[in-house]
């Protein structure tokens, strides 16, 4: 470029000789180029459009705050005390309505029976209620639920593959067994499941329940089957609890045609799913994005989408703080559009030894905190009560607020859509590009046609 532009004629400058080197392309080749240019920028639209800002179209008045918490039950094993310290959280707010927020909860109540199981010699699989011999867990689980602190609802019977782990069992996959015999189910995230994943890619799908993942690619469980494993998770939860779940979870977010049409038999409403690429394994195994199913507004086999939109992890991360100052941005930016912002968070993350759980508690007060500074008027409702009010016009609702739902014109869309997007660095990037090289075509044209009207006179 450089010994071009030593070479470049006399009296001419060298942005308008360079412009005249771009129209030697012609107009045809100028438009390639942007038309790449905007076609890369489209395909970084529709990527990242199915990322956690995804369908900010439906919009909510006043804003609405809902916090969703997965793995509690079976997996958690919470104790009453880690009960107590969550109800102290969340009772410190109000929202401008009087309500409290409400935290709900995805229970998994029932756990795999290793011990019957290997009584039978590996031959049959069985199960038992995760509250087993502990009522000072139900009696504080019931407490905050009828203080309104909770909604109970359905992750799954248990949080485990049946099909898989009683494979693995009577394969007797070496330390299955032992990590079974000692009540440390063998999930991906710890050593045994890590184990036993790097043997065998299916047992990465060891913790979701609603699937057959002794094939690969994942098969379906029967409608039967399906049926009964909410019937039973159902009547557990009503059972322990007093209380009759309407929205679900997927363990892993993996289901198929059949689980919808398990969890509408049994009376749930609701699905909450996460606004990404998942899993649906129906009669053709095929992959689909949300979008085909799950946007608000959709009926899906009868049961309605509720989607979470922001995360809220501490987990181990060295500073719980930060991991809170993120959500609460994501919060804050989704609410400046009109949509209902979905939480989900996980047991884990308050279930944890030492100050672990109190960290993520802390950071949890810190956004609920920061929320309502940022947004005085927000709403705190279950997911529940989000359905309610998002598909049926609030018919049944818990929690009463003056609550409206919106549309957005065309336009409103495709600008809701840009600001979405802008946040995310690679689109502004593409934008970048896009503009500049619209001006360097019509910085081209416009030095061109001064050059060619100089010529003529």
């Amino acid at each position: 470029m450089a010994i071009g532009l030593s070479h470049s004629p006399r009296g001419m400058g060298r942005v308008a000789w360079f412009a005249s080197l771009f129209l030697s392309w012609k107009v045809p080749g100028a438009l390639v180029v942007i038309v790449l240019v905007a076609g890369a920028s489209g395909l970084v639209a529709r990527r990242v459009s199915l990322a956690a800002y995804y369908h900010a179209f439906a919009l909510a008045s006043p804003p609405v705050l809902v916090i969703t918490s997965d793995d509690w039950g079976g997996p958690a094993r919470e104790t009453a005390a880690d009960l107590q310290r969550l109800g102290d959280t969340l009772r410190q707010f109000t929202d401008a309505y009087g309500h409290h927020p409400v935290l709900t909860t995805y229970v998994t109540p029932a756990e795999p029976d290793f011990e019957r199981i290997a009584a039978g010699g590996y031959a049959a699989y069985a199960w038992r209620s995760a509250y087993e011999g502990k009522p000072d867990v139900v009696s504080a689980w019931r407490a905050l639920a009828e203080e309104g602190l909770v909604e109970i609802q359905l992750h799954g019977r248990e949080h485990w593959n049946v099909p898989l782990g009683m494979e693995a069992l009577r394969r007797d996959v070496p330390g299955f067994r032992n990590a079974c015999r000692d009540e440390r189910v063998p999930y991906r995230h710890d050593e045994a499941g890590r184990a036993v994943a790097d043997r065998d890619p299916r047992f990465r799908y060891l913790a979701s329940s609603f699937c057959d993942a002794t094939r690969n690619p994942l098969g379906s469980l029967s409608l039967e089957t399906q049926e009964a494993m909410v019937r039973d998770a159902v009547g557990l939860i009503e059972e322990d609890f007093g209380v009759r779940p309407t929205v679900a979870v997927p363990p892993n977010l993996v289901w198929d045609i059949n689980t919808w049409k398990a969890l509408r038999a049994a009376g749930l409403a609701y699905l909450e799913v996460a606004p990404a690429e998942v899993i649906e394994v129906d009669e053709d195994l095929r992959r689909v994005r949300t979008g085909t199913y799950l946007r608000w507004g959709n009926n899906a086999f009868g049961v309605k989408p509720v989607l979470r939109n922001c995360f809220y992890e501490p987990g181990s991360a060295p500073d719980p703080a930060e991991v809170a100052a993120r959500a609460r941005a994501t919060v804050g930016r989704l609410l400046a559009l009109g949509t209902p912002v979905v939480i989900t968070t996980h047991a884990e993350n308050y279930v944890a030894a030492g100050s672990q759980a109190e960290a993520s508690l802390a950071g949890l007060a810190d956004l609920l905190r920061g929320v309502q500074t940022e947004s005085p008027d927000v709403a705190f409702l279950g997911a529940s009560d989000l359905g309610r009010y998002m598909y049926d016009g609030g018919v049944g609702a818990a929690r009463e607020i003056p609550f409206e739902r919106g549309r957005l014109s065309l336009w409103g869309r495709l600008g809701c859509v840009f600001v979405i997007l802008w946040v995310r660095q690679s689109f502004r990037i593409w934008v970048y590009a896009l503009v500049v090289g619209v001006a360097w075509l019509v910085a081209a044209y416009v030095l061109g046609w001064r050059r060619r009207s100089e010529a003529k006179q």
